[in-house]
């Protein structure tokens, strides 16, 4: 049974303050210390529509991640949590989470461009060569762990975070990137959440203001 974290988890409320580099080792100690970043994002569609969120976000290889989009004020509108082949998206003003296999059509419909998990999970944290039809770029170039500035493009979308500050995760973390629910929402097929294709949610009422 997958491990669910409290309702409408706010990562700031549950972590422990501390900023830290991406992937810094302490002094005599081999892990390293795992991170969340807090990233000022830009969502661009085919037809010219931007619009500009605050996202959360932490990541780990092969295919963990946790990413909540934040208006202006106020708690997380939008929750997604994926690892394991799974993801659920939460909207939390719906008080619904949408819980299914992670294919690249389902985060499709929420960055707007339609990339696998595990690729998604690596563009974020290693500079690698970009795959398929989508392009990948981030600074700095060579260095591991979470980027200062990262943009995906494909089919004239692009999706840009630039970092504001990074920080540590507490112990108490572990249930991220698990691709379970948040406790207390109602749980529905993945297939039922909409969208269209090539559209991201970003531009749907139920996350509007950002």
């Amino acid at each position: 049974m997958l491990h669910r974290f409290p309702a409408f988890l706010i990562l700031p409320l549950a972590l422990t303050f501390l900023a830290c580099s991406a992937y810094h080792k302490e002094p005599g100690r081999g892990a390293p210390k795992r991170c969340y970043g807090v990233y000022r994002g830009t969502f661009e569609d085919a037809e010219g529509r931007s619009r500009r969120f605050g996202v959360l976000l932490f990541a780990e290889l092969p295919d963990r991640l946790h990413a909540e989009v934040l208006p202006p004020v106020g708690g997380a509108l939008l929750i997604l949590d994926a690892g394991g082949g799974l993801v659920s998206i939460t909207l939390t003003r719906e008080k619904t989470a949408w819980v299914g296999p992670a294919g690249s059509e389902v985060l499709e419909k929420v960055l707007g461009i339609r990339i696998g998990l595990e690729e998604l999970v690596r563009s974020i944290l290693k500079d690698e060569p970009s795959r398929g039809a989508v392009h990948v770029s981030r600074t700095p170039p060579g260095r591991k762990g979470l980027p200062e500035r990262l943009e995906l493009r494909s089919e004239g979308r692009r999706l840009q975070l630039r970092l504001r500050k990074r920080r540590k995760l507490a112990p108490s973390s572990n249930g991220l990137g698990t691709g379970a629910p948040p406790d207390g929402v109602q749980v529905r097929p993945l297939e039922e959440l909409g969208g269209d294709e090539g559209h991201s949610l970003f531009f749907g009422k139920e996350v509007e203001p950002l």
